[in-house]
């Protein structure tokens, strides 16, 4: 939740001084959902560095695979996971 208010205020921000002139809720949405995602893959994953390199691959693909089915992506892209 809070990350979703950190976008929306950032947003908010860009907006008040002139940086940008619209606000995307899907970008807000789309923070909240990074986070939850990565929050709960972290926690499950406090080992060595392999295995948080695995827990950050399987946050980014559970977050695309999420915002894919509900409409906030267009599509899956590896190239994401992969740069991740």
């Amino acid at each position: 939740l809070s990350a979703a208010a950190g976008a929306a205020a950032g947003q908010a921000t860009a907006n008040a001084i002139g940086m940008t002139n619209k606000f995307d809720w899907k970008a807000v949405a789309m923070a909240g959902i990074t986070a939850g995602v990565s929050k709960y893959v972290d926690g499950a994953y406090q080992a060595d560095t392999y295995a948080r390199m695995m827990a950050q691959l399987a946050a980014t693909t559970m977050t695309q695979a999420v915002a894919s089915a509900i409409g906030l992506q267009d599509s899956f892209s590896w190239k994401n996971v992969a740069a991740s």
